[in-house]
């Protein structure tokens, strides 16, 4: 049965959303512990962060593996950008329900690093999500967590690989 790929994705994320990064979001990033709507079409939340406005998406899956999925193409077969392109946030917190993954990075610096150019120089292939069967064909990039870390300056992990548990919790 194909599924509404959205609804699929929505759920997962809301779920990761409530469960872990809100959380994590008032108890360790957010100046005055509240989180606030966001005014933002794309964009899940707005927190104060050294006394700076926040806009903040929130990103999750159910299991993690060692690759960010950098989307390009929200629908492939209708030219409909992926989140990567059309995401107005500031910063971007990723997380797994398996708890493999909590981490953050500055959406403009990875737009600037993760370019056409890397991605072939890498040989960083566009490969369809075969998560789960849906309408659209959205397309994404699996770039290894490991580059992201090294490369991005605003990079922060909060998960601990050792023991699948995060440092913060």
């Amino acid at each position: 049965m194909l599924v509404n790929e959205r609804e699929v994705t929505n759920a997962v994320e809301e779920r990761i959303r409530r469960k872990i990064i809100h959380p994590f979001l008032m108890q360790h990033r957010c100046d005055d512990g509240k989180l606030h709507r966001t005014g933002l079409k794309y964009g899940d939340v707005k927190i104060i962060i050294n006394g700076k406005e926040t806009e903040v998406e929130c990103k999750g899956e159910v299991d993690g593996t060692y690759n960010f999925p950098w989307e390009t193409y929200h629908d492939f077969n209708t030219g409909w950008p992926g989140w990567t392109v059309t995401c107005e946030a500031d910063l971007i917190v990723y997380a797994t329900e398996d708890l493999r993954w909590l981490v953050e990075f500055e959406l403009n610096e990875a737009r600037k690093l993760l370019t056409q150019e890397l991605f072939d120089m890498y040989g960083w292939r566009e490969v369809p999500q075969k998560k789960h069967k849906q309408h659209n064909l959205t397309m994404l990039r699996l770039v290894p967590m490991r580059f992201m870390k090294r490369k991005l300056q605003s990079f922060k992990d909060y998960s601990d690989m050792r023991n699948g548990q995060l440092r913060i919790f």
